[in-house]
């Protein structure tokens, strides 16, 4: 019986091209099929993208298409979560996880293994695990509101603590990703 499970999207890995994420995910035991949702918020109460009963443990997200968001980085960021199914019963939504399609497109597979940062989880609550080839220290990150004034934050041992909910933008080392602190 799944109503009782919520799936945890382990071993997920990404393949993406500019305008497509293939997503992959470990299976769930007792799983015959899966749905999936797609967001462009957090939250999921903007979904633009679902698949039902999808029998494998991959599916392939567009990147979303809006002309609201032509010129933000918005437009690279989507979220996806996976729902578990078999013929009686069905699990909660997994926890979600974040693809951004700039990150991922615009480096080349050798700088993708070296030099790309991972921050989850996101939307976090506050404490987010920082995950890079290289080490990184505090001096390495810049964070910044959406008027584009400097966060506050403390970094200890890969994990960086934010107090205050908001949007925000955490670059590493020049590389930047959206963050959301709910």
């Amino acid at each position: 019986n799944l109503s009782s499970v919520t799936p945890t999207l382990s071993g997920v890995t990404f393949t993406t091209t500019s305008s497509v994420a293939s997503v992959t995910w470990d299976a769930v035991n007792g799983a015959t099929n899966y749905d999936v949702d797609v967001a462009t918020s957090s939250d999921f109460s903007l979904i633009y993208q679902t698949g039902t009963s999808i029998t494998g443990t991959s599916f392939d997200i567009n990147k979303p298409r809006f002309k609201e968001f032509a010129r933000t980085e918005a437009a690279t960021v989507v979220y996806f979560r996976i729902k578990a199914k078999n013929s009686s019963s069905s699990s909660n939504f997994s926890n979600s996880r974040m693809v951004s399609f700039e990150e991922l497109t615009s480096l080349s597979s050798v700088e993708k293994a070296s030099s790309l940062n991972i921050l989850y989880p996101n939307p976090s609550k506050g404490l987010i695990s920082v995950k890079s080839a290289s080490s990184i220290s505090k001096s390495d990150i810049l964070i910044l509101n959406t008027l584009g004034d400097s966060v506050s934050f403390e970094y200890n041992l890969g994990t960086i603590s934010i107090s205050t909910k908001g949007l925000y933008f955490v670059s590493i080392r020049g590389k930047t990703t959206t963050l959301i602190v709910e």
